[in-house]
């Protein structure tokens, strides 16, 4: 997959408008207007222009991206990590931009692509629709330099190493029916701290930025307890959520919740794993 499939494989909103450009709505700011420009640059590295100002690596960190999927051969999605074409492993045309793109018949096939490259995930998180059927995968791998995040999803297609459509199901969306309080973490490993509490906690997938991308629908009048991460970002997700929630029918109760002695940029998985290791309830 060279590194402009594997962005718009993430992006199956786009429509082509010339000669080896694209154009899409940003995933890095509410767009309206299609701002975002994609296109194939020298040496086939893929080319992000949006024209509200977002920053490649904002458009990346949107879509679950890497900056270094943006160039050929430093790409962790190179063709090095294609894998042999089967029955079950087909190029199908995005009606979108009749571009050929990679789709897999499993969700396994997707992500055996992407460990073979990078190894073993470290943790994964299944999506489920309303019919609890999964319909996208989170996978993380812990580096010694930081984290990667990948999504992959179900398209009409078939399964692609991308975002998911927009809307997109919340975390664990066939327990927050019967639920009469949801809280709300920035992504899934704080979630499953909460869960592990006996709380019923999600979050919206692909990041801090893509909360405007989500259906938040099903926490309409429930009590709405939002967790926000000790950083700005964490509280500008907690601000962006509660703007969403505000405008549901019947309007859900909303409250903050800042925990105490969080570290910069922690959340309720450190709070929980701070409290284990101290011997405190």
């Amino acid at each position: 997959m060279t590194p402009l499939e594997l962005v718009l494989s993430a992006l199956p909103d786009a429509r082509q408008v010339g000669d080896n450009q694209w154009s899409a709505k940003c995933p890095a700011h509410d767009d309206k207007t299609a701002s975002l420009s994609i296109a194939e640059g020298d040496g086939g590295r893929a080319i992000l222009h949006c024209h509200a100002k977002c920053t490649p690596r904002a458009i990346c960190d949107e879509l679950g991206l890497g900056m270094r999927d943006l160039f050929p051969g430093t790409s962790t999605a190179s063709a090095s990590a294609k894998p042999r074409e089967t029955a079950k492993t087909t190029e199908v045309r995005r009606h979108a931009n009749g571009k050929k793109l990679q789709t897999y018949a499993t969700a396994e096939m997707a992500i055996a692509i992407l460990e073979r490259s990078r190894g073993p995930c470290s943790a994964k998180w299944a999506y489920h629709n309303a019919q609890g059927e999964v319909v996208g995968w989170t996978l993380r791998w812990d580096k010694s330099g930081g984290k990667e995040i990948l999504p992959v999803s179900l398209t009409a297609d078939g399964w692609i190493v991308g975002g998911m459509p927009t809307p997109r199901p919340l975390y664990r969306l066939p327990e927050l029916t019967v639920a009469r309080r949801v809280y709300v973490t920035e992504g899934e490993k704080a979630a499953d701290a909460g869960r592990a509490l006996g709380l019923v906690t999600t979050c919206s997938a692909h990041g801090a930025q893509s909360a405007k991308q989500t259906d938040w629908s099903r926490l309409a009048g429930k009590e709405v307890v939002l967790l926000p991460d000790n950083d700005t970002a964490g509280q500008q997700y907690a601000d962006t959520v509660a703007r969403i929630l505000a405008k549901l029918h019947p309007a859900p109760v909303i409250k903050y919740v800042e925990l105490p002695d969080l570290p910069p940029k922690g959340d309720l998985y450190d709070f929980v794993a701070t409290r284990i290791s101290e011997g405190r309830n």
